[in-house]
């Protein structure tokens, strides 16, 4: 590997982002392959608020499937990034200069990069280095709007190779389903309740933060609102918390304290529709999935509003 300062100079010597008019995904073999699969980061540029421009390089189970969420709109990387909800490095550039780069976890403040973070970090801006130098040699086509392919990179003999190809093929995953007692669900059954309503159903971090343990996290609520109706239900996840387990438990919650089922719930992500599916089922409410959950956003964005303003300027 090269050396990380030349790494950092030829990076900005290129200014790669400047070659990109919006977010644009670069996919990495990161690693070399465990039990026959790599891991990957998907690295892309975009506008940011506190810097010229930002680069996030998005790592853990699914980073390509979180771009294509953003290319299909069922996702805003600003929002994401700004409450380290996604595991990732985010990288600010002010004047032509790298000014931060900062390691953001799920539910963390951020936090100062690992060696090994670092070293991740060099090797993406290494491999889009690379990118560039192709693009502009004409041996690597400029990808256009189509969100089915993205920029492919990966080592040959310590040499980078670079292709479009299509998104690497996202892994099955079977989700464990949410248990919930099965004599509360019977009461509820046996009570013959209203079916009436449209309810949305979502985790979320406030700009707020709590120390758990030795460490700094974001607090995260589940809450349950009803369309045009407003806030049902609101639970703060404990540390180690499973949010999807807290999305159900806020919803029963409301179910028994407003005496009435919803005929349809609406949440954003497929893994929380698939692991409370047999629960829904079972009061028979169907379930929707939706991009955003406006209600849930008015609520949080009024609960934001109300945080001290000194305290929002430390965050």
């Amino acid at each position: 590997m090269k050396n990380p300062d030349e790494i950092l100079d030829r990076f900005l010597e290129l200014a790669p982002w400047t070659r990109f008019d919006e977010w644009s995904g670069i996919c990495v073999e990161a690693s070399e392959p465990k039990d026959g699969k790599h891991d990957y980061v998907c690295a892309f540029f975009g506008e940011d608020q506190e810097s010229d421009f930002k680069l996030l390089i998005l790592r853990g189970r699914d980073p390509a499937d979180r771009y294509l969420q953003y290319r299909s709109g069922n996702w805003i990387p600003e929002f994401g990034l700004d409450f380290a909800t996604n595991d990732g490095i985010k990288v600010g550039i002010v004047d032509e200069e790298v000014e931060s780069y900062v390691s953001c976890k799920p539910g963390q403040a951020p936090e100062p990069l690992r060696l090994d973070e670092k070293q991740l970090m060099f090797e993406t801006l290494d491999a889009i280095n690379t990118l560039v130098t192709l693009i502009d040699q004409e041996k690597v086509p400029t990808l256009g709007e189509t969100e089915d392919y993205i920029y492919y990179l990966w080592k040959v003999a310590g040499t980078w190779r670079a292709d479009v190809r299509e998104f690497p093929d996202e892994q099955f995953v079977k989700y464990e389903p949410i248990h919930v007692q099965d004599t509360r669900l019977k009461r509820l059954m046996a009570a013959k309740l209203p079916h009436e309503g449209v309810w949305e159903s979502s985790s979320f971090y406030l700009p707020a933060t709590r120390f758990q343990g030795n460490q700094e996290v974001f607090v995260q609520c589940a809450g349950v609102a009803e369309r045009a109706g407003g806030l049902l239900g609101l639970v703060t996840l404990e540390a180690h918390a499973d949010p999807d387990q807290e999305i159900v438990e806020a919803l029963i919650g409301s179910i028994e304290k407003q005496m009435r089922i919803p005929q349809f719930v609406i949440v954003k992500e497929e893994r929380t529709a698939d692991r409370m599916l047999p629960i829904v089922q079972s009061l028979d409410i169907q379930i929707r999935l939706r991009k955003r959950l406006r209600e849930l956003e008015r609520i949080r964005d009024e609960m934001i509003e109300s945080f001290p303003e000194d305290e929002a300027d430390e965050q």
